[in-house]
């Protein structure tokens, strides 16, 4: 097989990976949403409890409804090749190991998955931090390590699986250069 052959099946192997863990990313994130707005709860008793009935309702269905287009967002930005195919903010780095590190894009899509809660929680009186968390939301919505995000370690094996098929993926981009600059 050919240097560029390979290349293009690591490629391929690398987008299969992505797809199965942006599937398998949006119900975590929803479920990690939902538990996150459930902790948000707890911490602002006093607020939610000043809520009217009808308000309270009008609340949880806002959020039942951006739990499902944040999760839905996030998966389809999972979906991107280029965010697996360039995974660091660092240019010409990998991946790190972990999932949950700070550099990885993947994890940094991950932690975007609170920003629409920012205008939903204002709407209903709830103050913000002046502060953003990391991925830009400002209530603590967002999960802050792989444990907040995913207790049972779905993801964890798909990372990994990634990470395997991202090394031969950058072997194969390394040997069709070698080929192209031979010529």
């Amino acid at each position: 097989m050919r240097a560029q052959q390979r290349l293009d099946q690591a490629r391929r192997d690398v987008t299969e990976v992505a797809e199965r863990f942006s599937t398998a990313a949006e119900e975590i994130v929803a479920a990690a949403l939902e538990r996150g707005f459930a902790a948000l709860l707890r911490r602002q008793q006093a607020w939610g409890e000043a809520l009217r009935e009808d308000e309270s309702e009008a609340l949880r269905r806002a959020v039942a409804d951006e739990v499902l287009r944040s999760a839905a967002r996030v998966a389809v930005a999972l979906r991107d090749p280029d965010l697996w195919l360039a995974p660091s903010v660092r240019v010409d780095e990998g991946p790190g190991e972990d999932l949950d590190a700070g550099l990885n894009r993947v994890w940094i899509t991950l932690l975007t998955s609170a920003r629409g809660f920012d205008h939903l929680l204002g709407e209903f009186g709830l103050p913000r931090s002046d502060l953003p968390e990391a991925g830009g939301g400002h209530y603590g919505l967002q999960p802050q390590s792989l444990e907040d995000l995913h207790p049972s370690g779905r993801l964890p094996k798909l990372w990994q699986r990634y990470l395997k098929r991202y090394r031969s993926y950058a072997s194969a981009a390394r040997n069709a250069d070698g080929e192209v600059e031979s010529r």
